[in-house]
């Protein structure tokens, strides 16, 4: 599903010693099957972005458009919208709750109205979209499981209703380095694999690089810049001032042109930089 922004600004606590200025004159546009990722500090509006998508939250001013679904100032239904975007929130373990892992990814689809002959199927095709064993994991307590299995019993609660939009917000915190890329490597296989719009919402910029195909930053409500991964390097200045931090890889490149060592900025993957290199120390470049 396609995404549109058509001039979309928010508001919060309108009329209020509160309200706040949260977005302002947004316009984007998210072809299908993109893999996008916001980002910003705390408070540049990202997610209050992501959640317009959906329908979470209407615009003040402006029309976002996603597929066929047109959401603005008046109030919708917007339950079939929602049939079809998956929201994967800040820590989505804590939103388990029932006894079984079964039950708990099968909720969503009781809630969309799913026909009860049909449920199984799509929980164990969730289970398998995540990397969980169907059979050995259905029955037991979501609450007995490790912390990553936890985030993937979640993650297939949200994916079971087949969404054609998945939005992941700060998929990674809290977890250690090796479930970060696990869950990362997941969610560019479910992309690969699935082909649907993806949005990533987060903090680290390496992250953002790694995975997606293009970066909008935000920064006080309004688009910062707009830009694939390997623009990112001629932009950093104007990202550290909005406080975006740069990656290990990115200072690694500014070091070695101290050294008349120039990384190509098409060179933004750590895979990419290493085979790079390797080829430099053999004289191959």
């Amino acid at each position: 599903m396609e995404i549109c922004f058509d001039k979309v600004s928010y508001t919060y606590a309108v009329g209020t010693p509160f309200e706040k200025q949260a977005l302002e004159q947004i316009s984007l546009h998210i072809p299908s099957g993109q893999f996008v990722a916001f980002m910003g500090h705390t408070g540049s509006g990202k997610t209050t972005l992501a959640q317009m998508i959906n329908g979470l939250i209407r615009p003040t001013r402006g029309e976002v458009q996603v597929g066929e679904y047109r959401i603005g100032q008046k109030k919708k239904d917007l339950r079939a919208l929602r049939a079809k975007i998956g929201y994967a929130f800040q820590y989505p373990e804590h939103q388990l709750f029932e006894e079984t892992v079964y039950k708990d990814i099968s909720f969503s689809l009781r809630q969309h109205q799913v026909p009860e002959e049909m449920i199984a199927a799509r929980v164990m095709k969730a289970m398998a979209l995540v990397g969980l064993n169907f059979e050995e994991l259905k029955d037991r307590s979501p609450f007995q499981l490790s912390g990553g299995q936890m985030r993937r019993v979640a993650l297939a609660g949200v994916l079971s209703i087949q969404p054609k939009v998945l939005i992941l917000d700060e998929p990674t915190a809290g977890l250690d380095p090796y479930g970060r890329l696990e869950l990362l490597q997941l969610v560019k296989r479910l992309h690969q694999e699935e082909k649907i719009t993806i949005i990533l919402i987060t903090h680290h910029l390496e992250e953002a690089m790694e995975y997606a195909e293009r970066i909008i930053f935000l920064n006080q409500g309004r688009v910062l810049v707009d830009l694939a991964p390997q623009e990112v390097a001629d932009h950093l200045s104007q990202l550290l001032e909005a406080g975006i931090l740069s990656t290990p890889l990115l200072q690694l490149k500014r070091a070695l042109e101290q050294y008349n060592i120039v990384i190509p900025n098409e060179i933004y993957k750590e895979e990419q930089l290493v085979n790079y290199l390797t080829a430099f120390m053999k004289g191959e470049r």
